[in-house]
């Protein structure tokens, strides 16, 4: 798509740009991959993810512009020590964003909601989840499998007959193996949000070790950087 820069803040290594089509996105200073800092105005195109956020901005022109960085990419400390005086903040409070958006919706989601969004993305071992999804979910998992071989005890108890029984037994057993896919969906996604692969789930097999590991990982805070498999999770630093 193409656009311009409407305002980019260098303290927080966050900018806005304003799409053709009229709609404005947040981006992180992390998708800019110009030698030259973002200055307002500035004609782009820019690319999306596969999670819908914004990938990489480039300039549509680049013989227009003859601000150069020493550097062959714009990290957030090199963006930082330059600043044009016409890069304005970005007034987030007001500003329409489909990402910040979002992002503020999030902020408001209770345990059920959170479990919801980690069953709606069940096979989505693309994008990035942050903790909350991730252990709410762990945790509605940890209690549904508790009440089931509770259930699975009174059956053994012989309070109901065989056929009955025999049906519950199926459909625990079944929802059970169900509850696999969401589990590693959303364990890859929590993985990939720290930066790390996904295949990381393997340590579960090993004992202890691999254990402290993986918990580790999974205990982490939201990288605040993009990654091949998108933006953070949240937004870990606001104006």
């Amino acid at each position: 798509m193409q656009g311009k820069i409407v305002s980019y803040d260098h303290k927080n290594n966050l900018g806005c740009l304003e799409a053709s089509n009229g709609e404005k996105y947040i981006f992180s200073g992390y998708s800019w991959s110009e030698k030259k800092l973002p200055v307002p105005k500035d004609e782009v195109g820019f690319t999306f993810s596969r999670t819908g956020s914004i990938d990489k901005i480039f300039y549509r022109n680049k013989t227009i512009y003859n601000q150069e960085l020493t550097n062959a990419a714009a990290t957030p400390e090199l963006l930082g020590s330059n600043i044009n005086s016409s890069t304005s903040l970005i007034n987030i409070e007001r500003l329409k964003s489909t990402e910040y958006e979002k992002y503020q919706i999030e902020n408001r989601y209770g345990f059920i909601r959170w479990v919801s969004k980690a069953l709606k993305n069940f096979a989505d071992f693309s994008g990035r989840a942050r903790r909350k999804e991730y252990w709410c979910f762990y945790l509605a998992s940890t209690v549904f499998i508790i009440t089931c071989r509770f259930i699975l005890t009174i059956i053994s108890l012989d309070y109901i007959n065989y056929d009955a029984a025999l049906s519950i037994i199926s459909f625990i057993g079944f929802v059970n193996i169900i509850l696999i896919i969401p589990t590693v969906a959303v364990g890859t996604r929590r993985l990939h949000d720290v930066g790390q692969s996904g295949w990381w789930q393997l340590l579960w097999f090993i004992p202890v070790i691999g254990w402290i590991v993986i918990l580790f990982l999974l205990c982490k805070n939201t990288s605040p950087h993009n990654n091949q498999w998108g933006q953070p999770a949240k937004v870990t630093r606001l104006l």
